[in-house]
Parts: C-alpha cells; sequence; structure tokens
C-alpha cells in the first residue's frame, strides 16, 4: 500500500465522519450503526449497471478498520464505507492498486456495481495442447453465448483473484508475464458516474500449472457451458436417444 493508497482511503473514511452523519450523534443508540449505515447509502445513489434507469443504493457491508496514530496507540473501527461507482475515490483506488481490486473482484463486489466485461486473450507461451484442451474452447464460449461466458468468467476470476489478492503485485506480475492465457477485466464505469478518467480494469494470468486448482474449474466449467448450451435435439455422441 503507497502514501497515495492511504491518502484514498482516508478521503474514504472521512467521509464517513461528516457532522451530517445522524449514526456518529452523541450519545449512541442501538440505532446508531444503522443510521450511518442508510446515511452513506442514500447518499451514494446511482443508475443500475444492468440497463435501465432505475436508480439504485446498493447495501454494502461493513468495513473493518484498524486505525493507528502517530504516537502508537490504534483503534479498531467497523463502518459502511462508500465503496460505490460514483465515488472517485474508490475508482482511483481501484485504479492504482491491484490487491484492492483482486480483493473487489474475490466476493463478486465489482459484478453488483459495475458491467464487468471479460476479453480473453492467448499468449506465446501457450502450448497447442493449452489451445486445444481449454483456451480454445473458452474463446468460442464468447462468441457463442455472452451470458454463460460471462458466468463462467466471473467464477474463474474470482478464483484467480482469491488465489493471488494475498501474494502480492511482483507475484501477480510474473504470473501474468508467464501465462498461457490472459483474462483482461474491465468496470464500465455506471451513468452519472463522477469519475471522467479511464475505466478501471486489470489482467489477470490464467495459469492451471501455478495456480492451484484452477485446471479442474475450468475442466468443470466448460463441462457446465457445454450441457448448458447443448441443443436438446441433439443427445450427443454418448448420450442415449430415446423415441
Amino acid at each position: 500500500t503507497t502514501e497515495q493508497d492511504l491518502a484514498l482511503l482516508a478521503e474514504i473514511y472521512r467521509s464517513v465522519l461528516s457532522p451530517d452523519n445522524p449514526g456518529l450523534d452523541l450519545p449512541r443508540t442501538l440505532s446508531s450503526k444503522g443510521q450511518s449505515r442508510d446515511f452513506v447509502r442514500f447518499k451514494n445513489p446511482f443508475i443500475l449497471p444492468y440497463g435501465g434507469n432505475e436508480i439504485y443504493y446498493p447495501h454494502l457491508p461493513e468495513t473493518h478498520l484498524i486505525l493507528e496514530t502517530k504516537d502508537g496507540r490504534s483503534c479498531e473501527r467497523s463502518l459502511t464505507l462508500p465503496l460505490y461507482a460514483n465515488n472517485p475515490d474508490y475508482l482511483q483506488l481501484l485504479r492504482q492498486n491491484d490487491l484492492f481490486f483482486m480483493a473487489e473482484l474475490s466476493d463478486y463486489s465489482a459484478a453488483d456495481k459495475f458491467h464487468v466485461t471479460f476479453s480473453l486473450e492467448a499468449t506465446p507461451y501457450a502450448s497447442a495442447a493449452d489451445k486445444d484442451r481449454w483456451i480454445h474452447p473458452l474463446m468460442a464460449a464468447k462468441e457463442d453465448d455472452d451470458y454463460p461466458f460471462e458466468s463462467l468468467m466471473q467464477d474463474m476470476t474470482r478464483y484467480i483473484a482469491l488465489s493471488m489478492r494475498e501474494q502480492g503485485d511482483r507475484t501477480l506480475a510474473g504470473l501474468v508475464a508467464g501465462a498461457p492465457c490472459l483474462i483482461h477485466v474491465s468496470l464500465e464505469l455506471p451513468p452519472g458516474s463522477a469519475a471522467s478518467e479511464d475505466k478501471p480494469a486489470i489482467t489477470l494470468p490464467i495459469d492451471p500449472e501455478r495456480v492451484p486448482g484452477l485446471r479442474k474449474l475450468i475442466d468443470q466449467a466448460l463441462e457446465i457451458y457445454e450441457m448448458v448450451t447443448m441443443d436438446p435435439r441433439d443427445p450427443g455422441e454418448d448420450r442415449p436417444a430415446f423415441d
């Protein structure tokens, strides 16, 4: 985490400590936490990411913070933070901190706030066997039907992000540099977004040899995709035909 990251986190945290937030009034009551949560939610509406003009007030889990003062004291707080798609500080944090981005991808948080787009790229490190077994089938899935492909990509992206979010930027860069296939993830900014800069994006490695368990996930995903998209009139080679 850099000083720039900490500055953005401080701005996000400071926005909750507004004198207008009724949840911070003294004395605190049993309803204070809910009041603070609703203050953040209703102050940050935005248009749903998947079309239409419906205003959306998303629910977010609390963020657990450990704050340390300059004299060495520390305190813990749990707050609902405005980690919303119309918050420019949140968007900038996604742009500049890959570990934070992966944390958002690892629990589907990004999919609740953005229209997430995926694209695949085979690299020079892809063997002919890799291309035949899983790279070309994954690419063909996108051409056939966007919905099953996006669901498959969300699961795969979440798995890779979970596997790598504790390993650091250098590990991510090393895996991306040598992976047989890459997945490019972009977050489309919703209408009315306060940010005017580039949309947040990240590139993750699809490397079954170096990400434990990924090969099994790919095989299962392709099997499920084949079942979902199979023409019910075609029994397939291994399925009995019934009159």
